[in-house]
């Protein structure tokens, strides 16, 4: 463990996560993710084009390859 006066850092194991993109019908956009541990039920409703969050139920809407690295580049993830 690296530590120091003003910081501080551990390394900790990579772990994977789904990463969700959401514009709301009323046009906000935010992200959220889901861990392993509650992927299985999130997948029962993902395949069925419902996502459940706040307690609200949307339409889900999978991306191409094309949207997905359009979306990857906005969020960041590829970035160094």
């Amino acid at each position: 463990m690296l530590s120091g006066h003003l910081w501080w850092r551990r390394w900790s194991p990579l772990r994977e996560f789904v990463i969700l993109w959401i514009i709301t019908p009323d046009h906000r956009d935010t992200d959220s993710w889901v861990l392993p541990v509650d992927l299985d039920g999130e997948l029962d409703d993902w395949v069925q084009g419902v996502f459940r969050w706040i307690g609200e139920t949307y339409r889900l809407t999978w991306l191409d390859d094309t949207e997905t690295l359009a979306m990857r580049r906005a969020l960041q993830i590829d970035t160094p």
